[in-house]
């Protein structure tokens, strides 16, 4: 799973589903494609469940690369039809959702979901009552924080080459590949080039001697890198 807000989803529901308190209580996160449906069967049919989402994550310094979150909040809302759910007799679990809160916090505080250095903290408030009117329902509040090390591939400079009065321009990875899709722009006038100046490169261009060619090759996913040719 390459997004670490996914996996936190995924590992703290499969940390309170490994303990035996949640044997009869369904955890569910936003990676189910019927969520929706999926707490409404939960709560037709035993009467509680527990939800796990990530609503937000903090990027405090951007010039980090990563990103790395500071700031992951994780909010498990425990959700409980009381009809349902305390007529045991008719397949209700009868634990109450003060109770599974409680135990959510138990469970959570300080656990560490793969990939993370940090553990996950009860938040302040941790526990709150819900505004939900049809249900009980009271979300309990974590936190952490970490990031994915991206490292995005790095260009070389263009090469520009020279025959007579025409220059070529040859954009590559450190590997000397060609990349597809990558798009070289340049000017002629010593400034620097980008889509906002200068041109698209597509095939050898004409220049003049004493001419300051400029090229610059860019793609999203990688670093740029450009080049300066003086031509003769």
């Amino acid at each position: 799973m390459s997004s670490i807000l996914q996996q936190i989803q995924s590992d703290c529901a499969n940390a309170l589903l490994a303990d035996p308190f949640f044997a009869t209580v369904p955890v569910l996160t936003q990676l189910l494609q019927d969520f929706g449906s999926q707490i409404d069967q939960a709560l037709d049919s035993l009467g509680i469940c527990v939800t796990i989402a990530v609503p937000v994550a903090h990027v405090l310094h951007p010039n980090q690369p990563g990103p790395y979150f500071e700031r992951i909040k994780i909010l498990a809302r425990v959700v409980e039809n009381v009809m349902v759910n305390q007529n045991t007799g008719a397949g209700g679990t009868g634990k109450g959702a003060l109770e599974v809160a409680e135990r959510v916090c138990a469970i959570l505080h300080h656990f560490r979901p793969q990939n993370l250095s940090e553990t996950v903290v009860c938040d302040n408030p941790t526990i709150t009552l819900g505004r939900e009117r049809e249900r009980l329902e009271y979300e309990v509040a974590f936190t952490t924080q970490g990031g994915l090390a991206y490292v995005l591939p790095q260009f070389d400079p263009p090469v520009i080459t020279q025959s007579f009065h025409t220059a070529t321009i040859h954009a590559a990875t450190s590997f000397s590949a060609p990349v597809p899709g990558a798009a070289v722009f340049y000017t002629l006038d010593g400034t620097f080039p980008g889509p906002r100046n200068g041109a698209l490169y597509t095939t050898p261009i004409t220049v003049t001697p004493g001419a300051t060619l400029r090229a610059i090759v860019i793609l999203a996913g990688y670093l740029s890198a450009n080049s300066t040719f003086l031509c003769t």
